[in-house]
């Protein structure tokens, strides 16, 4: 079952997939697993399950993804001992640290404003010169709604109160270059 939005696409940051830690706890036919349990929680926010009270079977997982049963068990107890992957007591399965795979809705918009319709166009400039749009103090206006305890069985910590910090240091940045941008239209 889907819950809220679906991802058409997760990132995957080169430097992290080859140099992190995945490459040494996981052998390369458990990571290709792991990718695919990626994509699959994409469908769902992060979940893999066939709905909110209801996982799905081992066997049908791995037949779907064309693998052995035993690979399939292996590399799920190997994604739980690790941390990757949480197994809930249902048995339905959530990517641990699913927040740093999806895709923030502010970046999904900014990517869509910006493809363009024919693939021979190059996507306009997002300097703030040329496009008044995306300054920083629009930042709220993108962020993901807060979490909520209960709707999401996430609670608000860490990276949330980074993000916050981050647009402050942001709007700090932006309004010393304006600063310094109106003194020197000032002396010319």
């Amino acid at each position: 079952m889907r819950r809220g939005k679906t991802y058409d696409w997760i990132p995957l940051w080169r430097d992290k997939w080859l140099q992190g830690s995945t490459r040494f706890e996981l052998l390369p036919d458990e990571r290709s697993v792991f990718i695919d349990l990626l994509c699959m929680a994409g469908g769902d926010d992060g979940f893999i399950r066939a709905n909110p009270e209801t996982p799905y079977p081992d066997r049908y997982l791995a037949n779907l993804l064309n693998i052995e049963i035993e690979l399939w068990e292996r590399t799920i107890r190997k994604c739980v001992s690790v941390g990757k992957i949480i197994r809930m007591e249902d048995g339905i399965l959530y990517v641990a640290s699913w927040q740093d795979y999806r895709i923030p809705t502010r970046t999904k918009r900014w990517l869509m404003k910006e493809t363009p319709a024919d693939p021979q166009t190059p996507p306009q400039s997002l300097s703030p010169e040329s496009n008044e749009e995306y300054k920083y103090t629009d930042l709220d206006e993108y962020r993901d709604p807060p979490l909520v305890p209960g709707n999401d069985c996430r609670v608000p910590g860490k990276k949330e109160e980074a993000f916050d910090k981050a647009i402050e240091k942001m709007r700090r940045e932006q309004a010393k270059l304006d600063a310094e941008l109106e003194t020197k239209k000032r002396t010319e």
